[in-house]
């Protein structure tokens, strides 16, 4: 076991065949406010591909892509305090049997190079006021580490060592001075190896190349006397309200504040189009990404013609539960001088499904004035809850969905691309790091944060909300549409798809022993079936769907960058008028 001081407060044991990266980073960087905005360097240039999409030819590399997602942690109060660049050497894996390749999924046939992974032990003083996290990214897979806090033992200098190796081990050893608390973390650093999976019998593509190289992040941010009420203090800086969506960029849509006001017609039923956007996230962070298609800004223009408002709704997705989410929204378009019932149709994104469905069922119903909704499109929404939302698998979800953020960014060469990008990835993940400041200081329980456990399958609120409400509408009544994807890793890695999710990540997303979805149909978040269960016990709402079936292009955070999505909510919004 090698030692290595990184600074008064971090220690870092290496073993196996991982080494500091000496060719690269090795500074403590400046916190996250310091950071300049991202800069590639290189010339962008747009161009148009066969599919429609905007390509772009910059460069997209990690550094530009960390700093978007850093960007968004430091809006959470997580500041980096190190960033520890890890290497391995190159790992040949033995040959495998085509007999047992083919008895045996790919995960498996992994087992001999996984045997070879490199643990590494990272130290972090914490003060009494403050708590740490990691970060790791390997090769453009991210990881949390939460490690465990105990008070440092007495000093003991490790066995000695020639010249300056010695005097390291030595320093390291006195970084955490006795009765000092520290946070301990185990990392895994796969070895550098080339990707090749067999499964079902048939001979799969190369995934690609581990590189054996890995950051790790070591993210500090200040521990709150009410921390374990986490409600209490999460998302408190968060500015909700009404988005004015007004053209094709995203970063150019204003927030006019919870009371916002907007210019309504001053005669006839003015014509809404209203959406709600999904966990972690915000309306540029949900819906930003149709503005980089060559269909996507398509439809807003046209709907931005069409309707006399296109607005979206910013609000809090962790600390509160959904139906409050509804009830504030409610009360803005109670608060507007409607000169007739606006008529509303809806875009309604992931769990934003849910506050659409409560405003509907629930508020309106009651509400003193009349709204009329009239059609409603749901993308690859919680319906039906989801099991990532279980406190058993909230872990797994700040995983999945920083990766797959990430992914959809890549997806349409936005990190560096355009000028949207960071925005749109930062904002994509906006809640991520509060979660797992929860997930680090607090009980997990439904109580810890009850804007997830809404979405839990068998909690009360979606046993609740699909059931009859009294007053809401039948099918009959409104115009329900859906969008759905089944994404299999397989089918991605056939694909050549691992410039966007990592082959890594697609062998982690292969291993069904860990799926926290149970191996049900889902685009990695939701589970196929729940995205249409909208009150089974009163009909059938859902009048079309475009099912873009099993495939290895559409995950959860990739809807909108696809035209046949841009194309449906133009065909069914505003074909008929």
């Amino acid at each position: 076991m090698h030692v290595v001081e990184r600074s008064a407060k971090v220690t870092v044991e290496l073993g196996g065949v991982v080494t500091i990266d000496d060719e690269r980073v090795t500074t403590v960087l400046p916190d996250a406010g310091a950071l300049p905005p991202i800069v590639t360097g290189a010339t962008t240039r747009r161009r148009r591909r066969a599919d429609g999409r905007i390509a772009q030819r910059a460069s997209m590399t990690v550094d530009a892509e960390w700093q978007a997602i850093q960007s968004a942690l430091a809006a959470q109060d997580l500041t980096v305090v190190d960033a520890i660049p890890l290497r391995t050497d190159t790992i040949v894996p033995p040959p495998t049997s085509a007999s047992r390749r083919s008895r045996r999924r790919s995960t498996n046939q992994e087992s001999s190079t996984a045997a070879l992974v490199s643990v590494v032990g990272v130290n972090v003083v914490v003060e009494d006021d403050e708590e740490v996290v990691i970060l790791l990214e390997q090769d453009g897979v991210y990881s949390w580490s939460l490690g465990e806090v105990a008070p440092a033992p007495t000093a003991v200098v490790t066995a000695p060592r020639k010249g300056a190796k010695r005097a390291a081990a030595k320093r390291a050893s006195k970084s955490a001075a006795p009765g000092k608390r520290v946070a301990r973390f185990q990392l895994e650093v796969a070895p550098s190896r080339m990707v090749q999976r067999t499964a079902d019998g048939r001979r799969r593509k190369i995934l690609g190349k581990i590189a054996g190289k890995a950051v790790a992040y070591v993210l500090r941010f200040a521990a709150k006397p009410a921390l374990s009420r986490a409600s209490k203090w999460m998302e408190r800086d968060i500015k909700e309200g009404l988005i004015h969506i007004n053209g094709t960029d995203a970063t150019a849509w204003p927030n006019l504040g919870p009371d916002g006001k907007i210019a309504i017609p001053a005669t006839g039923h003015a014509r809404v189009l209203l959406f709600v956007h999904g966990t972690f996230s915000s309306t540029l962070g949900s819906f930003g990404a149709l503005g980089a298609s060559d269909s996507g800004a398509e439809f807003l223009r046209a709907a931005i013609k069409h309707y006399d408002l296109v607005i979206g709704w910013n609000h809090r997705t962790l600390s509160v539960a959904p139906d409050k989410n509804a009830s504030d929204l409610c009360a803005w378009f109670q608060s507007q001088a409607w000169p007739k019932p606006p008529i509303v149709d809806a875009i309604a994104y992931s769990r934003g499904g849910l506050v659409f469905r409560s405003l509907v069922e629930e508020q309106l119903p009651g509400a003193k004035k009349k709204v009329e909704i009239r059609r409603a499109v749901f993308v690859g929404s919680t319906n039906g809850g989801t099991e990532l939302a279980q406190p058993a698998n909230w872990h797994s979800l700040a995983d999945t969905y920083l990766n797959l953020a990430a992914a959809g960014a890549r997806a349409i060469g936005i990190v560096p691309g355009l000028n949207v990008a960071g925005a749109i990835l930062s904002e994509a993940i906006g809640g991520v790091g509060s979660l797992v400041k929860v997930l680090a200081t607090s009980a997990v329980d439904d109580d810890a944060i009850p804007g997830l456990a809404a979405m839990n399958p068998t909690g009360p609120f979606i046993t609740r909300i699909n059931k009859r409400q009294t007053g809401q509408p039948s099918p009959t009544d409104v115009r329900y549409y859906a969008i759905t994807s089944n994404f299999d890793p397989d089918e991605a890695a056939d694909e050549g798809r691992t410039s966007e999710l990592p082959a890594g990540f697609l062998l982690k997303l292969a291993d069904k022993a860990v799926d926290a979805l149970q191996g049900r149909p889902n685009d990695l978040v939701v589970n196929v079936d729940a995205m249409t269960r909208i009150d089974p016990g009163v009909g059938s709402f859902v009048r079309e769907r475009l099912d873009y079936g099993t495939n290895g292009t559409v995950h959860h955070c990739r809807y909108f960058v696809q035209n046949e999505t841009a194309d449906s909510l133009s065909r069914w919004l505003m074909s008929a008028g």
